[in-house]
């Protein structure tokens, strides 16, 4: 029987909100905290378990637009921000993604997608040996869409 003899306790809130701005135009946005408080047992032989809270954000939020435009075109945005995880050496960074879509007809769309466009790359997870970190890079990239 394995165990790393740890115990802890974690706390949490999360908000989110939406608001019809006018009729075709809409925001959306919601706040997550989190709280870890973990702790070993003194018999405890494992070093390495407490750095689980530093392997998640204390805190994330997203804010959301969607945007209905003439000539059947829709504006889509989003801005993140999510905390640092510094039990992986990765730190905060915010993300904006952007998609403008055509409707050509009512089960076809095109679109144009850009993601993670404040930067070229960042890191997102740390992975478990540190040296080969998660990134995200900027994207940019066409959706065809049919419905039937």
């Amino acid at each position: 029987m394995f165990g790393n003899k740890m115990h802890g306790q974690t706390y949490g809130a999360e908000v989110s909100a939406d608001w019809n701005v006018v009729n075709r135009w809409k925001l959306s946005g919601s706040y997550s905290w989190l709280k870890m408080s973990l702790h070993l047992d003194p018999s405890s032989l494992d070093a390495s378990s407490t750095a689980a809270v530093g392997e998640s954000p204390r805190h994330q939020f997203q804010v959301r637009s969607y945007l209905t435009l003439p000539q059947r075109l829709e504006f889509d945005s989003e801005l993140y921000y999510v905390d640092s995880l510094p039990a992986m050496r990765v730190p905060s960074y915010e993300r904006v993604d952007a998609r403008l879509a055509w409707h050509a007809r009512e089960s076809i769309e095109l679109a144009v997608v850009g993601q993670n466009l404040l930067d070229d790359r960042h890191f997102e997870f740390g992975g478990i040996d540190i040296t080969s970190p998660t990134q995200a890079k900027r994207s940019v990239y066409g959706e065809l869409t049919w419905r039937f």
